[in-house]
């Protein structure tokens, strides 16, 4: 690589400065690349005055290393990882799959969910027909928001989730149910209206008596909340809108499920 300037065994700037001319004064010497030329190869030299090398015309380039890096240029960009131009339709490209579409859009009142012991809750898509899973569409309607994205899984037992979902929105008519009968067993105690066939001896000193009662405060208590429970769903209320997949989601059209 880069051969020397000289003509025959004689330095260029040694004949044109006399025989004195220190060829050192003459002559730069740097290493040749590794990689580019032999280990053995020895040093390269240029002459300092000279304009041609062998009769070549020197590179005007900056770049002293010449073709060899421009090659490794070609090489670099030729592993450079080149963009496609975003497409418009692409919702993933524009960061918008979290985007509400508006067109497709649909949403469930959750008490029309919870109603039937939660029938919607405990069906199981992949066993219906194709005409079950198009009857399952039209209990959605189309809506333009929803109050929650409600997410599951099939693998967890339906009536699990339709006793979560009614005590998580319904509670309270539960506790207001079991009060009013509470209040309302008392008042039929007291009148006489109710027997209490049983029988509690108090251990206090200073009320020593025995004191009549009976099961029904118990019993219809529980029995009235769990009632109130599920008839909950059926009483009108301020609606509250899910996505259900199940019945926001057309299980029949592959182009609509995909959007």
């Amino acid at each position: 690589m880069g051969a020397a300037a000289f003509h025959g065994d004689q330095d260029c700037c040694a004949s044109q400065a006399g025989d004195d001319t220190d060829p050192a004064a003459s002559r730069r010497t740097v290493p040749s690349l590794i990689g580019l030329a032999d280990a053995d190869e020895p040093m390269c030299t240029f002459d300092c005055d000279a304009d041609v090398v062998d009769g070549e015309p020197m590179n005007e380039n900056p770049d002293s290393f010449g073709g060899e890096l421009h090659g490794a240029r070609i090489a670099t960009e030729s592993l450079m990882v080149r963009r496609e131009p975003r497409r418009l339709h692409s919702r993933l490209e524009q960061n918008a799959q979290l985007a509400l579409d508006d067109e497709i859009v649909r949403a469930v009142p959750l008490a029309d969910t919870l109603r039937a012991l939660g029938y919607l809750w405990r069906l199981q898509p992949n066993k219906m027909s194709q005409d079950q899973l198009l009857q399952l569409y039209q209990y959605s309607k189309k809506a333009s928001s929803f109050d929650a994205f409600v997410s599951h899984t099939w693998w967890t037992p339906g009536y699990q989730k339709f006793v979560s979902l009614l005590l998580r929105f319904y509670w309270h008519y539960a506790v207001v149910a079991a009060i009013a009968t509470s209040v309302v067993i008392m008042i039929m105690y007291r009148l006489d209206i109710l027997p209490m066939p049983l029988r509690f001896a108090s251990q206090y000193t200073l009320f020593l008596r025995v004191i009549p009662c009976g099961p029904w405060g118990t019993l219809f208590a529980f029995v009235v909340s769990l009632l109130a429970l599920l008839c909950a769903p059926f009483l009108p209320c301020t609606s509250f809108d899910i996505f259900y997949d199940v019945a926001c989601i057309h299980q029949t059209d592959p182009v609509m499920r995909e959007r």
